[in-house]
């Protein structure tokens, strides 16, 4: 037998080397053969990551398995860091192969739609997207995984899951039918213990569990703002004390150690050097606006758009006539409750009552119930209305918020703000309440001039920037502290939220993550 063991120039006296490493072989795979298979794993993966045992503080492979952090959920390298906005100071070393990862999302509207479709699109990874329509958020909670975990190959193999926080991401990983169980990231782009409710709703303690649960079936944790992190991690402790024994504190650590924070990207992809409107604010592109068609509609495919009587010049009021037109004043969010749709039609009506001409766009989403406030808005701002009801069209949309001048919120819930930032980077003026994720996505310098503090504030700044934009009752101690045209023209600072801006960050997170694979489970039995 000839044992190339040595290279070329041995092979005449590799007889008795090579008996000695047959030998040595033999030994190596007994001893291999004799350790628990965890421990094998374990010992693969702290090859080929680097430090991660000896960053855990571990001697061994054996005490590493006899520790509890082998268990799935909990993870043996967490991330520390309570702000993630930077690429990771190390990235990952190539996988050899893009990952094959897994989305879930129980609630595909809004944000939650805008993230999951801009995600795959952007990401260098191969991304699967299993989702269930925006509707009945109770029942996504308690049974998506059901549903969802169903519609599964399962001799697929993914490499990485990631879900929203809408779902028992637990039960889910429970339910999986591969034999494999990838590592798991759950994105919150709100979360059960914060969330408000109706006034006629009652707390259903049972969906702030699952989140908590989720979070801890996770090996990453993903927060869409640090308002969002801080508020729940600050709700967390009071949340379990509320059992009457046994409280679970422990979880609150282990939270907070593998969370972090990663805006959600925006898709500007429509967007160029003119949709700002910066150049000429006074201009004004036209827009079809129709009661019919396939590109608008409200919410859920019912078309109910509507174009009211405004035009685009003023009556001569305040802030128009003179041949401009009158400011055009967004509002692009949900029509639900917490963005408290009542507060912004009494603040018109104030800026109407006090002779302020503006023209009203009433964009955003609906779903199964809608405020009865829109129906009364509907009525007394027909003559200022352009557009009313959700645009499908996402080109259409950007056109819509290019003509705009002021976008308006008044909402009591915010975890990040994808209606705000869009129509901030296609040239309008933000007014916000100062609370909330906004503080953290407005630029500092702009605080002053377009976050307000209570409902005498918002009347005052809004009548300074609609006399702003198109004159009236103009003076110094009227103008706001930075000019209106100075904020438009800045709209591309919220380029930062761009998905051009984040993808990296998202892939090399990604990459990351399923590195763990070997934190959770192994290969199961026979199903």
């Amino acid at each position: 037998m000839r044992v190339e063991a040595g290279g070329a120039q041995h092979r005449g006296a590799a007889g008795g080397g090579a008996l000695v490493a047959l030998v040595a072989l033999v030994a190596l795979v007994a001893r291999v053969a004799r350790r628990p298979a965890a421990g094998r794993r374990l010992v693969r993966r702290q090859a080929g990551s680097g430090n991660w045992g000896a960053a855990a503080g571990w001697s061994s492979a054996a005490e590493a398995v006899g520790g509890r952090r082998q268990h799935c959920g909990i993870g043996w390298r967490v991330q520390a860091c309570c702000l993630y906005r930077k690429p990771i100071a190390r990235r990952m070393q190539p996988m050899g192969h893009r990952l094959k990862i897994l989305m879930l999302e129980p609630f595909f509207g809004g944000s939650h739609k805008a993230f999951a479709e801009g995600l795959v699109s952007h990401s260098g990874h191969s991304i699967d997207l299993l989702h269930l329509p925006a509707r009945f958020w109770k029942w996504r909670m308690r049974g998506a995984a059901l549903t969802l975990s169903r519609k599964i190959d399962p001799d697929a193999e993914y490499d990485l899951i990631i879900s929203g926080s809408m779902m028992g991401l637990s039960d889910f990983l429970a339910l999986y039918p591969g034999r494999i169980v990838p590592p798991a990231l759950i994105y919150f782009h709100e979360n059960q213990l914060s969330y408000p409710l109706p006034g006629h709703d009652r707390i259903d303690y049972q969906f702030g569990f699952t989140n908590i649960i989720s979070s801890l079936a996770a090996q990453q944790v993903v927060f869409n703002s640090q308002f969002h992190r801080d508020e729940f991690l600050h709700l967390l402790p009071g949340f379990l004390k509320m059992m009457p024994e046994y409280e679970p504190l422990w979880a609150v650590e282990e939270i907070q150690k593998k969370s972090l924070v990663l805006y959600p990207g925006c898709d500007f992809t429509h967007v160029s050097s003119a949709g700002s409107g910066s150049e000429n604010p006074g201009r004004r592109d036209p827009v079809e606006v129709s009661g019919g068609g396939s590109d608008t509609g409200v919410g859920g495919g019912r078309d109910d758009s509507f174009a009211g009587g405004g035009d685009d010049t003023g009556s001569g009021g305040i802030g128009g006539g003179g041949g401009r037109p009158a400011p055009l004043v967004i509002w692009n969010h949900r029509w639900e409750f917490d963005k408290k749709p009542e507060d912004f039609f009494f603040l018109l009506r104030r800026m109407k009552e006090q002779g302020y001409d503006f023209r009203l766009a009433v964009l955003g989403e609906s779903f199964q119930t809608r405020p009865d406030i829109f129906l009364e808005a509907q009525r007394d701002f027909r003559d200022e209305i352009v557009h009313f009801g959700f645009i499908e069209s996402r080109r259409e949309y950007l056109n819509m918020l290019q003509r705009g001048d002021v976008v308006v919120s008044t909402s009591i819930q915010e975890n990040f703000g994808y209606s705000v930032v869009e129509a901030i980077r296609m040239g309008c003026i933000p007014l916000l309440p100062n609370r909330l994720s906004y503080p953290e996505i407005i630029p500092e310098s702009w605080h002053s001039s377009v976050l307000y503090h209570d409902p005498e504030d918002a009347e005052e700044k809004l009548a300074r920037i609609l006399t702003s934009l198109y004159g009236g009752r103009q003076n110094a101690a009227a103008s706001p502290q930075v000019p209106v045209h100075d904020l438009k023209a800045q709209s591309s600072l919220m380029d930062k939220f761009s998905w051009s801006a984040l993808v990296e960050e998202y892939d090399t997170l990604f990459e990351e993550t399923a590195s763990r694979r070997s934190n959770c489970r192994g290969k199961r039995g026979p199903r």
